[in-house]
């Protein structure tokens, strides 16, 4: 059960092969990614920046296995210490629920021929390291204009 973009996009697509699909997505997925970590740096959320580095990493990675995702335990305590319990307990549970497991898979490539409800399930981590991004990125603010004291 790869998890990472690629695997997402090979079942999407219903292919082994995504090749410039993956490659695109992986780039954006790249820049989005970095972009999310210097930002939180910046703001000196040092920790926000790690979160998002590894997410990003297993989202771009050829093959991330169910087992690379062992970053969900600092992703759920970095949600819980940011006070977003429900986040961090739906993250949780996601990673605890061994979804892509539940999907047919296995010899004959049985995942390249999944329905949109199976796909789904078989694409909760990648869905969870989105909204993790999303979630360190923070609100979007305009820029702010500076004020005259």
């Amino acid at each position: 059960a790869n998890q990472s973009l690629r695997g997402v996009l090979a079942r999407l697509l219903h292919t082994g092969d995504p090749g410039g699909w993956w490659a695109v997505a992986a780039g954006l997925t790249t820049v989005v990614g970095v972009t999310v970590a210097v930002r939180a740096e910046l703001r000196g959320e040092r920790a926000g920046a790690v979160v998002a580095c590894a997410v990003t990493a297993l989202l771009v990675s050829p093959v991330s296995w169910s087992h690379h995702w062992v970053w969900c335990v600092p992703v759920v305590l970095f949600l819980a210490a940011r006070g977003r319990a429900g986040a961090a307990a739906v993250t949780g549970a996601v990673f605890c629920s061994y979804a892509p497991w539940w999907v047919p898979h296995g010899p004959g490539r049985l995942e390249l021929a999944q329905g949109v409800g199976q796909m789904t399930l078989s694409a909760l981590y990648p869905l969870a390291a989105l909204a993790v991004l999303c979630t360190v990125c923070g609100p979007v603010r305009p820029w702010r204009t500076s004020r005259s004291a």
